[in-house]
């Protein structure tokens, strides 16, 4: 048998309705309400070929896609905007506390109340107010899974992404230095460089993790010798397990 490379089908979507006009509506419709979580898959793109003036037509043909090149393939920077302002809306949302210092209504001294949410995708992160970015009325809504705390698979018109919720704190304490080495997310060992009694330098990859398709390097804070790797390759970790950890500086 000869192996297989790319993208395997892992499921095929039928609509019907009583006219191809119809149909391919509902066919819209139902790729931009569809979520697929953990591996990779295409929903955004097949949303757009179908809602396409050429598919809509019939007068699509072998060389179309290429033809059409970032149109179809790119997804709209408004979907994941979206995203981005969904992961913020849960973080501002109100939980009702009578706490003061739990409110989330935004009050600023002798200022006019201002909400912002810190948010992250890949390594761009940043501090952002939702009403200072709308979006286009007819941009599809976003869905929204939690895989933990801080981290949220959305998907918005069939496009997916990971945001992350950053923990500016406690990236801080890495640059400041630290002993621990941990996971940022659930996921998977895929790779351990050193073992304990090993000297690292600060920014060292001590291990690799694979978590939402993606490879993340986890880099020793500080120079020191490592006390133990508590960690194996191949070993699902959740998220702030240790995989690592530095021996204490001498005072």
């Amino acid at each position: 048998m000869s192996q297989v490379t790319g993208c395997l089908p892992i499921a095929k979507l039928v609509v019907h309705a009583d006219t191809r006009e119809a149909a391919t509506q509902n066919l819209v419709e139902v790729l931009h309400h569809t979520q697929l979580v953990g591996v990779p898959e295409n929903i955004g793109f097949l949303a757009r070929c179908a809602a396409s003036d050429m598919f809509a037509s019939g007068e699509h043909h072998v060389n179309w896609i290429a033809d059409e090149g970032d149109t179809l393939t790119v997804p709209p920077s408004a979907h994941e905007l979206a995203s981005v302002l969904a992961v913020c809306d849960i973080q501002l949302e109100d939980t009702g506390e009578a706490d003061p210092w739990a409110r989330k209504d935004g009050w600023r001294l002798n200022a006019a109340p201002r909400m912002t949410a810190p948010v992250a995708i890949a390594d761009d992160a940043d501090v952002l107010d939702p009403d200072a970015y709308p979006l286009p009325a007819n941009n599809p809504l976003p869905f929204v899974t939690d895989l933990s705390e801080r981290r949220f698979a959305v998907t918005t018109g069939g496009d997916s992404c990971l945001v992350v919720v950053p923990d500016f704190d406690a990236e801080a304490e890495a640059l400041a230095g630290g002993d621990s080495i941990s996971a940022p997310m659930p996921g998977k060992i895929l790779s351990l460089n050193y073992k304990s009694g090993d000297r690292v330098s600060k920014g060292d990859v001590v291990a690799v993790i694979e978590a939402m398709k993606m490879e993340h390097s986890l880099a020793a804070p500080r120079d020191g010798v490592l006390e133990a790797v508590p960690g194996k390759v191949g070993m699902q970790v959740s998220e702030g397990t240790e995989i690592a950890k530095l021996a204490s500086e001498e005072s």
